[in-house]
């Protein structure tokens, strides 16, 4: 997006586009997680909303329901304070 230059991604993305990134994670064995970490500089003040979707399905082959997860980042202008003299 304007205003962000993604700085370090923990893991490449399968499919980078222009305003967002996906990943394509095959297999996650049951009891186990997995995660991506991403670092951003936000180089404009503003909203910064991050979405992940989880489609999957279970050994059988059966789709089971779609995990959402939303983070709202509000970035802010750094105020440069004068010295009074």
């Amino acid at each position: 997006p304007i205003g962000l230059s993604i700085m370090n991604v923990s893991r490449d993305p399968t499919t980078p586009a222009i305003g967002y990134y996906e990943w394509v994670i095959p297999a996650i064995g049951p009891g186990t997680f997995d995660e991506i970490q991403m670092t951003v500089y936000a180089t404009a003040p503003g909203t910064l909303v991050n979405n992940a979707t989880r489609n999957y399905e279970n050994s059988a082959g059966l789709q089971l329901p779609t995990l959402y997860s939303e983070v709202v980042t509000l970035v802010g202008r750094t105020l440069e304070l004068e010295e009074e003299s």
